[in-house]
């Protein structure tokens, strides 16, 4: 076997410092929910949270960085998957995707301008510019509300939500611990939605209405992106008092993350609680609390110890496995299908 070139190895090196810098550039963008502003809020309400239950700093550290999370494999299996998948977004998904959205949008703002005509009298100033992002951000809270509770009901697809779900410690990068499967799945559904939204703003403000954004991002979800989302993947019971009636609250989704059966089939939502009060699928954190004390969780597909840990107990487990339980169920389904042929 040759060995390889000096120009071939430049090239690798080349390429490998890009994906490093390109994975590092993950915690300096806002549109991503480890960028580092969002982490830092994260870091300070938990600091307050501890404040609140102790009087003492003596702890706080371990109290935000706890070894029995950090440590963990489902931690460095979290890291695997955010580089695995980030590649796999940047190269391969990012590009259809996006089209996805830009292809609807157009196409939305040309028909209402080919039956409409031209908005007679453009949409422009702050407040246009505030309800375009107030209708954008409930949208796209919706869309992820309706593809969260598909993922879970629809049982070929539950076997690839499944991997977010199998995670028995919670930090921030599990966020993103997601199935390329269910990474489409959610954006091809996020762009349909939001696409029309954008191609109306597009006809209503004369191509001139822009969304509000900070760094780039819908000021709204900027914002609450900062406040506390990403202790909704965390350790830190965080609930949010009569808010938890509006808003999706750290310990709200940690619910949601119970292996606790009376927990299943809840709290769908992303950023809002209106759509799971609305569809009779919110549980509130105050129904599990006693006497102000924070319920002992367990996270993960089912009790301690079960074969699901080590079904999902590694990182190439987590892409391939899903694939392997979607054969089983089809191929149940097709020999239940041949006995009723031949009965």
């Amino acid at each position: 076997m040759r060995a390889p070139d000096a120009t071939a190895l430049r090239e690798l090196a080349v390429w490998s410092r890009d994906v490093v810098i390109g994975l590092a550039r993950q915690f300096n963008s806002p549109g991503v929910a480890v960028y580092w502003l969002y982490l830092l809020g994260a870091l300070t309400l938990g600091a307050l949270v501890y404040a609140a239950r102790r009087r003492s700093a003596r702890g706080l550290l371990g109290y935000l960085v706890p070894a029995r999370v950090w440590l963990h494999r489902s931690t460095r299996n979290d890291l695997l998957i955010f580089v695995g998948n980030t590649l796999l977004y940047s190269f391969l998904l990012y590009g259809p995707l996006q089209w996805i959205s830009r292809a609807v949008g157009q196409r939305t703002w040309l028909a209402l301008h080919t039956y409409a005509g031209p908005c007679a009298a453009p949409w422009s100033g702050a407040w246009a510019m505030l309800l375009y992002s107030l209708v954008a951000f409930l949208v796209a809270d919706l869309a992820f509300y309706l593809y969260h509770r598909v993922m879970h009901r629809v049982p070929a697809l539950w076997e690839f939500h499944k991997v977010h779900h199998s995670a028995p410690v919670l930090q921030p990068l599990t966020v993103l611990r997601q199935h390329p499967v269910d990474v489409v799945l959610h954006g091809a559904l996020a762009g349909l939605m939001l696409a029309p939204v954008h191609g109306l703003a597009g006809w209503l403000g004369g191509g001139g209405l822009d969304l509000w954004t900070v760094r780039g991002v819908n000021g709204l979800l900027f914002f609450a992106l900062l406040l506390g989302f990403n202790l909704q993947h965390s350790h830190v019971w965080l609930s949010f008092g009569p808010l938890d009636r509006w808003l999706i609250s750290p310990a709200t989704h940690q619910l949601h993350h119970s292996s606790d059966p009376a927990h299943h089939d809840r709290n769908y939502g992303n950023m809002l609680a209106l759509w799971d009060r609305a569809l009779g699928t919110l549980v509130l954190p105050r129904a599990v609390t006693r006497a102000g004390a924070p319920p002992q969780l367990r996270f993960g597909l089912g009790p301690e110890g079960g074969a699901w840990e080590r079904e999902y107990g590694s990182a190439w487990r987590l892409y391939l496995w899903p694939f392997v339980q979607l054969a089983r169920r089809l191929a149940t389904g097709a020999r239940a299908l041949a006995r009723r042929v031949r009965s």
